[in-house]
């Protein structure tokens, strides 16, 4: 696939924008550094998400706890914070971005 056609993820789902980022370094460009540095985001704030969950499962009741509601809401997770990140984000992305910038240079 060419660089050209990559597009942003927009689901936790679509695995074939996963496969768009494996390019050479040759083929490196900043629209690619900047996807890349978004999907970093992404993970970064599924696992805060994922952290603050945890930390109040101590508050939960039992009734409502299920394996099943675990899933859809980790699924739900994850779709939160790829949202927030191809948005505005925290700025973690920038800052990624930067640094991969200066990498590639050299």
């Amino acid at each position: 696939m060419k660089i050209e056609s990559m597009r942003p993820m927009q689901s936790v789902t679509d695995f074939d924008a996963i496969r768009d980022l494996n390019v050479s370094k040759e083929k490196i460009t900043p629209e690619v550094l900047h996807k890349v540095s978004k999907q970093f985001e992404s993970l970064f704030l599924q696992e805060m998400l994922k952290n603050m969950r945890n930390a109040n499962k101590h508050f939960e009741s039992s009734m409502m706890h299920s394996d099943s509601g675990d899933f859809y809401q980790e699924m739900y997770d994850k779709q939160i914070a790829l949202n927030m990140a191809n948005g505005n984000g925290l700025g973690l992305a920038d800052v990624i971005y930067r640094q991969l910038a200066q990498q590639v240079k050299k």
